[in-house]
């Protein structure tokens, strides 16, 4: 039906059929459709207990669709005198929408006739969103083309350099957004819903029959711990699938704290002595400049034994080289969000051929400056110790 963007299905599955060996071939069938209805006969009886019944309907959930049926002996689709079966289902992956189903007799054969209304279905829409992007391509290109001048090796030269490259490099996308997927509350919880709150009304309509009140009780207490359960399984399934992906693990951290979503997690300003700190850059130095000092300093305040010598000679690191800072890079996780900086670990790697022996240098100048310090913080520390 192309006007509701819907599939609609009639499917027969002969009773000798293997069913796990339909269910393969049928369930990737399944995976294929957007909004689809299925109807068939397919000789499984849903009032039955076996585990083919129950893998039968696990792997129907397990591609989105719920069944219609009312899996109850008084809506059974096919039987006899002595005999309810329900072997004819419905089922459907629409969410939020209620259906009118009837099962009808009939008189020209042993199954009984569904009849089903759909109502008012909206067409379904396929949303997209615009976005920039970054063309890595392009981006590799023109910096390998750039002119570079680096003399006195600072650090925020090159990053500045890296930052204009992927700014000239981005390009306007249209993602077209999926249909959002199953939550946890699935056709087992809402029938069991339904059951709690139709016993809730036959108990407040007959309060002294405490028979009623027990299967209220008891149907309560059900639901409950389906509810608990399916919600403990649905998170544990993502949080399982997303070990390896940080962004679709903070995604579902933040879907289940209710946190609103943000472009960017850095503090919005830093109170220090001298006054409140908001742009960047400079939370960044000042963040820097208290993870740099704070070893010292609390190595400064431990107290040792009168005979103990200070060693004012500092181990020295060889210099890195283009190849370390490559193989680093290689080291690095794509699979991670953009820095506050806006340079993510994809452009680094995409570029990492032009800016491995920059980075090295940068990186060798700031060692030897912190370690030309760190000489005079303990020089400086020596003389006090000799005049005391």
């Amino acid at each position: 039906m192309d006007k509701l963007t819907l599939d609609v299905g009639i499917i027969y599955r002969p009773g000798d059929t293997r069913i796990k060996n339909f269910m393969d071939l049928f369930s990737t069938q399944l995976e294929r459709r957007k909004r689809a209805i299925i109807f068939g006969d397919f000789n499984i009886d849903l009032l039955s207990t076996n585990n083919y019944v129950i893998e039968y309907m696990n792997r129907l959930e397990e591609t989105g669709f719920q069944i219609i049926n009312k899996i109850d002996r008084k809506f059974s689709t096919h039987g006899t005198s002595t005999t309810s079966t329900i072997l004819d289902h419905v089922y459907t992956n629409i969410n939020n929408h209620s259906f009118n189903m009837s099962i009808i007799d009939s008189s020209l054969s042993d199954h009984k006739q569904i009849f089903l209304q759909i109502g008012t279905l909206a067409p379904q829409i396929t949303k997209k969103i615009r976005y920039e992007a970054l063309n890595y391509e392009d981006l590799y290109v023109n910096a390998l083309k750039a002119d570079y001048c680096n003399k006195t090796k600072e650090y925020h030269y090159l990053e500045k350099f890296i930052l204009e490259h992927i700014n000239n490099n981005k390009i306007n996308k249209t993602k077209f957004l999926n249909v959002p997927q199953k939550d946890w509350i699935n056709k087992e919880i809402i029938n069991s819903i339904d059951m709690r709150n139709r016993l809730w009304q036959e108990t407040k309509a007959n309060p002294n029959n405490e028979n009623l009140k027990k299967q209220y009780d008891e149907e309560r207490k059900k639901t409950m711990n389906l509810i608990r359960t399916r919600k403990k399984d649905y998170y544990y399934s993502l949080f399982s699938t997303s070990s390896n992906n940080p962004k679709k693990m903070w995604k579902t951290i933040n879907s289940l704290a209710l946190n609103k979503s943000k472009e960017s997690c850095a503090p919005l300003k830093l109170i220090l002595d001298s006054g409140p700190v908001t742009e960047g850059n400079a939370v960044c130095s000042c963040f820097n400049d208290f993870f740099s000092s704070i070893g010292l300093e609390l190595a400064s305040k431990i107290m040792y034994d009168c005979n103990y010598r200070h060693d004012i000679m500092l181990k020295e690191l060889a210099p890195y080289s283009s190849e370390e800072v490559s193989n680093i890079i290689d080291n690095l996780d794509s699979n991670t969000s953009t820095g506050i900086d806006g340079i993510s670990t994809k452009a680094i790697k995409c570029i990492k051929d032009v800016i491995s022996q920059r980075l090295a240098d940068c990186i060798n100048k700031c060692v030897k400056v912190e370690r030309c310090r760190q000489t005079r913080r303990h020089l400086s520390r020596f003389a006090k110790d000799c005049e005391n």
